[in-house]
């Protein structure tokens, strides 16, 4: 079994990407599979639906503002994890954080008839969410890799991909033959037991795994901006403004993309395998952007990962009608949102350093939390007013032009190395 003293705690001394690898690559799994839980609640609610408007009577509207309240906490809990990560380590918020997840998922099978119920349910797993987060499982990742940091960071997010797989298929079996309180139970103690596993005995930052051996961190952990440096650096609200505008127009897509279709003349079943292709071109998206990070000019990657799902928008908005053009906006579209999340991740490490990274990535998960929570309730106002999704698709194409400018002018990497700070 993997320890703390058997895992590389400092990334450059391992020479080589190669080397980085071969050390790490069990936390990189352990993470990976943890990402999946942020996906498990929403990639999931849609199967519940029929269950719970049968037994309970409820509206599909009313199950699905769990999701708004999911969302309402997210955002002030992103900076105070944030911050914790930085001071206590990934990895004693990540353990609990697991199994507090897995509870709160199992609690869900026990709900009663009141919508109240179920209104708590979600603000207790909203609070059991925060410490299993990106900036969690990105944090150690970060800490261990720097030759092949996007790569890394890229594997992990192949778990978001797992789940958008993995927990419809596992749901709609247990549903089928068990009911749906049972796949509840099956999610809280199956799933995330399997997590927790594989989390404690190889997920461990560089920090975590000094405090485990007695040993000092790398100097790096404690090198970038503080605080005050973050909020008036020209780099770091680049990266906000790119990751908050295409989240916006991801979670209006994401939500709308059915009627959007359906609107056009295609039917449900040309719909839902336009999502399955979208998913399907995310996962080599998201591998080959990784791999860019650390090989190409950060400029150019950048630019084209937040610029490219305006091709997507200009497709939707003029060429519907064309098999053609739904081929070119699910493949833009796909890979534009497997790719974003993990480039401003690998960003947010290079340019605001590793000294305060859990705070900062913490601060602009809240900031997309915002703009996830009133993108696709703005798309459906204007749609009901204007009766068509042009004005969303006009949205997209300008906010992806001005993130791809933002990344095509964001400066030089800035050289931790004067900066470190001994622990």
């Amino acid at each position: 079994m993997t320890t703390p003293a058997t895992i590389s705690s400092s990334p450059t001394a391992a020479g080589s990407a190669r080397a980085e690898w071969r050390a790490n690559w069990p936390l990189v799994l352990s993470a990976m599979l943890g990402v999946t839980l942020i996906s498990v609640p929403v990639y999931s609610l849609g199967l519940f639906m029929d269950p719970l408007v049968r037994e309970f009577g409820w509206t599909h509207g009313e199950i699905s503002s769990g999701v708004t309240v999911l969302a309402l906490v997210a955002i002030p809990a992103g900076p105070i994890v944030g911050s914790l990560i930085d001071r206590i380590g990934p990895r004693r918020l990540a353990l609990p954080g697991v199994a507090l997840t897995g509870l709160a998922l199992a609690g869900y099978g026990l709900l009663g008839g009141s919508i109240v119920h179920w209104w708590i349910m979600w603000v207790l797993l909203a609070l059991a969410l925060a410490p299993v987060n990106y900036p969690v499982w990105f944090a150690a990742i970060t800490s261990r890799f720097q030759a092949s940091r996007g790569l890394a960071v890229a594997v992990t997010m192949c778990g978001s991909t797992i789940a958008t797989v993995g927990v419809p298929v596992l749901v709609h079996f247990v549903i089928t033959n068990h009911g749906w309180r049972a796949a509840y139970f099956t999610l809280g103690l199956g799933w995330c037991a399997a997590v927790l596993l594989l989390a404690m005995p190889f997920f461990y930052s560089a920090g975590d795994a000094a405090r485990g051996t007695g040993a000092a961190p790398a100097p790096e952990v404690l090198a970038g901006l503080t605080r005050e440096e973050a909020l008036r650096s020209p780099a770091i609200l680049r990266i906000t403004l790119a990751m908050a505008l295409t989240g916006c127009l991801f979670a209006m897509l994401i939500v709308h993309l059915v009627p959007i279709l359906t609107s056009a003349g295609y039917g449900r079943a040309m719909a839902a395998s336009v999502m399955s292709g979208i998913g399907l071109v995310a996962l080599p998206g998201k591998l080959a952007t990784g791999w860019l990070l650390d090989h190409a000019p950060i400029r150019w990657v950048g630019a084209i990962t937040y610029g490219l799902p305006a091709v997507a928008c200009a497709a939707f908005m003029w060429f519907v009608g064309s098999g053609a053009a739904i081929v070119v906006a699910t493949a833009t579209l796909g890979w534009g949102m497997g790719a974003s999340m993990q480039s401003g991740a690998y960003l947010i490490s290079r340019y605001g350093g590793l000294r305060n990274y859990g705070l900062i990535f913490g601060a602009i998960m809240s900031v997309m939390a915002v703009t996830g929570a009133v993108g696709p309730t703005l798309a459906g106002v204007l749609y009901d007013r204007l009766g068509t999704y042009d004005a969303v698709f006009l949205y997209g194409i300008v906010a992806c032009l001005v993130a791809a400018l933002a990344m095509a002018t964001i400066p030089p990497y800035p050289d931790w190395s004067a900066r470190a700070e001994p622990a």
